[in-house]
């Protein structure tokens, strides 16, 4: 999956897109990516946080 946006406001908002925004929102992507993994493997609810990382290890090595 992937996703793009476009920022308006000419260079700055450019600038602001490459350097603020695009690793906000690739950590946020992938934080939803991870959850819908882990809901899509086991059927448990996510709430506000992920589950452990020794959880979520053992469900991406098999």
């Amino acid at each position: 999956m992937s996703a793009d946006f476009v920022v308006k406001g000419g260079p700055l908002g450019l600038l602001m897109g490459s350097l603020l925004m695009r690793p906000m929102m690739k950590g946020v992507f992938k934080k939803v990516m991870t959850g819908l993994a882990y809901h899509a493997e086991t059927g448990e609810l996510i709430g506000e946080k992920l589950p452990p990382q020794n959880t979520l290890s053992k469900l991406i090595l098999n």
